[in-house]
Parts: structure tokens; C-alpha cells; sequence
């Protein structure tokens, strides 16, 4: 029996194809919709957002965004950051004399009143004509557009010494706004470009050519600098500072024959892959030491005082309260230097220990009593440290013991983070069943396990 006629079953079939296209241009509208709103979220941004976004693009691909749409037509105007390659942002095909002047072109017009930063390369290839109009650029953001940092990176090695000289003005770094400056891959035969820079606070020379007298006299010019950072620099066999206001002092690469620090104001140090001969720190506000890849015999005998260093007996170090350095905790040598950090650093509160010595460095074998730890219940330990890193850890004995007298003897400890360089490592599920297991002396301390 017919339940339906023919006409009712295409009625049906009619209705359930009607209904199903307007779903599906419901759908579709929908779909355009959502489309249309994320399309809106972007264009509903600031100029001044976008502009900061693309500025983080290389500027080649920053003039590109012109084409996105006729909104982003003019956003590359209003650039926060420059970094200014000629031989990357122009076409091969242009002669380098025509890239100049089409990057001049884009820097005369930014339309910003202000460039937070600006990278520009001068590469030893190019004519003293192409080399002073982009000093003249440098100029031009400094006085125009209030730059604050410039970065500047040279491969102009090969010039005649009397090029060298010549190459920055005096004064050149110093602008009215121009708190940072890093140089890369250069030599500063004078410190005559840092005459009367007092606005600047923060200057890092990278592979630089410097000699020891030049830089104490660019410290010296930088009456307001805060931080300085040495990185491979070369012809210094010494580094000597004196300075009211600087606060950090970073050094990296260096081999030297004297270090000398004179600043009531300095806070922080780092050193890494760094070595000394003798060492003259008169810093009694420094609270924090990095001394990473340091030869533990430098590290040991050159700052912390061990064998009994002339300016230890002032206590230029009884105020650190973060240090973080490399010791070996198989190694007696550097075990023998952790106890006398717990015994004489009064105010320690922070250690990070990288479980790895120094690249060629000796290593220690001398007898390992198990009672080494007893009886180091030190006031630092128990009554100040609060947070032990350590880092590349193996689970050996010596490693053990170590930190089970941390967990076991330490009241204020908070924090205690073992990592492991890969989760092989043989022995670390019982060292963490021991470690877990452990009596506490601070009943809030958390162990933590990384690999």
C-alpha cells in the first residue's frame, strides 16, 4: 500500500534538496563571515601595530609588504627598527652606487619621529663615498629620529690604518637619545667617537680590535654607562675599569693577564670562557657571579679566594647572592671550593651548577673521604640558600652525597632542580626513589627532575 503519492515524494525530495542547499549556503555564508572577521581582526589593528610587526621583518621584506593589500601600501613608512644590508635588500641586478640611493630614499622616508633600533653592515668591498653616506644616515636617524640603539657591524679589516682612523668622527656615537651601542668586527684605535657620550648606558664591543689603554678611556668618555659587554675582543691582554655607575660587566673569550674592577655600583659579573693571570675586584655591592666554561682553577683561586686572594680579606664577595659556574661534583678540587662557598659566602641564596669541568683542565683524583660532607651544616646552607640548580647531572656517588646533604641539612631550601642531558642516564630511577624519600630539613622544599 502506497503510503505517499509520486507528486508527495517529490514535494519530499523537493523540500530536502531546498532545505539542504540553504544549509549549505548557510554554511557557506557563515563560512565568508567568519572569513571577513579574521580578515577584520588584522585590518582592525593600529598602523602603528602593524608597523612594529613588519619591523621585525629584514627590510627587504618589509618594502614587500607594500603589495599585501592597499591598506599595508605605506606601512613600511613607519618602521621601529632598521636593519640596513645594501648587498641583501636591493636587487643583485642594481649597481651597489643605485642600491645606495634607493636605501637612501627609503630612510629620508620614514615618516616616525622615532627608531628604537638600527642595524646597518659596511662591508670592506665598498668605496669611501658609499661608507660616508651611510655614516651620514646614521647621523641622519640619530639627529632625526631619535634612534636609541645602533648596531653596527664592519668587514672593513683591510683598510690602511689612516682609513681606520678616520672612519669615525669624534662624537660620533654620541646622540641625544641614543642609549645602546654594539659594534661588531671592527678596531677602535682611539676613543675618540665616544667623546662626550653621556647619554649612553649600555655598549658592547663583539671581535673588536681594542687595545687595554683605549678601552679604559672609552669607559671613562661614557660617564653614565651601565653596562659593558667584551665579547672575543682582540689585543686585549688586560682589562682595567673604573667607573662610578656601571652596574654589569660581561666578558666572553678572553684570555688575560690582569682584570681590574673598581665600582661601588657594580652588581653583576659574568665571565665565560674566560681566563685570568691576576685579578685586582674592588666591587663590595657585587651580588651576582656568572662564571661559565671558566677553568675551575682560575675560578677557584681568582674569585672566590680559596688560597687566600689579597682583596678576599676585603669581602668584595660575602654579598653575592646568585653564582652560577661550572663544577665537576666528581672532581675533590671543585667539591673542595663548593665547601668553602657554603663556609665564607654569607649571603648566598641562589646556586646553579653546570656538572661539567672545563674543556684541558687536570682532574683531581685525590682521596674522597665519605665523611666529606659531615659536620658542613653551615649557617648559609642551612639558614640561606633557597634555590639549588644543577644541570648535566649523572647520578654518581660524589654527586649523591652532595645533594642528599642539601635535602637532608638545608631549612630555608625552596627549590631543588636536578636535569638530567637525556632521560638514559643510568641509575635514575633509584636516584629518585632515594632522593624522595630523603628526611628534609625544609619541609617546603620541591625536588624536581628535568631531562
Amino acid at each position: 500500500m502506497k503510503l505517499t503519492s509520486d507528486d508527495d515524494n517529490n514535494n519530499n525530495n523537493n523540500e530536502f534538496l531546498m532545505t539542504a542547499l540553504s544549509m549549505e549556503a548557510a554554511a557557506a555564508a557563515e563560512f565568508q563571515e567568519e572569513k571577513k572577521e579574521e580578515e577584520d581582526r588584522i585590518s582592525d589593528l593600529p598602523d602603528s601595530i602593524l608597523s612594529s610587526i613588519i619591523s621585525l621583518l629584514p627590510l627587504k621584506e618589509a618594502l614587500k609588504s607594500s603589495l599585501v593589500s592597499k591598506r599595508w601600501r605605506s606601512l613600511w613608512r613607519h618602521l621601529t627598527r632598521l636593519g640596513i644590508d645594501d648587498s641583501a635588500c636591493m636587487p643583485a641586478a642594481c649597481s651597489r652606487e643605485e642600491r645606495i640611493r634607493q636605501l637612501s630614499g627609503v630612510i629620508q622616508s620614514q615618516r616616525n619621529s622615532f627608531i628604537a633600533c638600527c642595524e646597518i653592515y659596511f662591508t670592506r668591498d665598498e668605496s669611501l663615498g658609499i661608507t660616508n653616506e651611510k655614516k651620514s644616515w646614521i647621523e641622519f636617524l640619530k639627529d632625526e629620529k631619535k634612534l636609541e640603539k645602533l648596531v653596527v657591524q664592519l668587514e672593513i679589516h683591510s683598510l690602511p690604518p689612516e682609513a681606520l682612523l678616520s672612519l669615525w668622527p669624534v662624537g660620533f656615537f654620541n646622540g641625544s637619545n641614543l642609549r645602546e651601542v654594539e659594534i661588531l668586527r671592527d678596531g677602535i684605535p682611539d676613543a675618540n667617537p665616544f667623546a662626550g657620550c653621556e647619554n649612553l648606558r649600555k655598549l658592547k664591543f663583539n671581535s673588536v680590535r681594542i687595545s687595554h689603554r683605549v678601552l679604559a678611556e672609552v669607559v671613562k668618555s661614557c660617564v653614565n654607562l651601565e653596562d659593558l659587554k667584551l665579547v672575543r675582543c682582540l689585543g686585549l691582554a688586560r682589562v682595567g675599569i673604573q667607573h662610578e655607575k656601571i652596574k654589569c660587566v660581561g666578558i666572553e673569550g678572553l684570555r688575560l693577564k690582569r682584570l681590574r674592577l673598581v665600582s661601588e655600583s657594580l652588581r653583576v659579573l659574568s665571565v665565560s670562557s674566560f681566563s685570568i693571570q691576576s685579578h685586582d675586584l674592588r666591587c663590595p655591592n657585587l651580588v651576582v657571579l656568572n662564571a661559565h666554561k671558566c677553568n675551575s682553577a682560575d675560578f677557584i683561586d681568582r674569585f672566590i679566594g680559596l688560597l687566600g686572594s689579597d682583596h678576599f680579606s676585603q669581602g668584595y664577595c660575602w654579598k653575592i647572592k646568585t653564582l652560577r659556574s661550572n663544577f665537576n661534583l666528581a672532581n675533590w678540587y671543585d667539591l673542595l671550593s663548593l665547601r668553602f662557598i657554603f663556609r665564607a659566602w654569607a649571603c648566598l641564596q641562589r646556586l646553579y651548577i653546570v656538572n661539567k669541568g672545563y674543556e684541558g683542565e687536570p682532574y683531581h683524583t685525590l682521596p674522597y673521604p665519605q665523611s666529606f660532607w659531615e659536620g658542613e651544616s653551615t649557617e648559609i646552607m642551612v639558614h640561606h640558600l633557597k634555590v639549588v640548580q644543577i644541570e648535566s647531572f649523572t647520578c654518581g656517588e660524589k654527586e649523591m652525597q652532595f645533594v642528599t646533604h642539601l635535602v637532608k641539612n638545608a631549612e630555608v631550601l625552596e627549590e631543588l632542580i636536578i636535569r638530567f642531558d637525556h632521560p638514559r642516564v643510568a641509575g635514575i630511577a633509584s636516584a629518585k626513589r632515594e632522593l624522595l624519600s630523603l628526611p628534609r630539613g625544609s619541609e617546603n622544599v620541591k625536588i624536581k627532575f628535568e631531562v
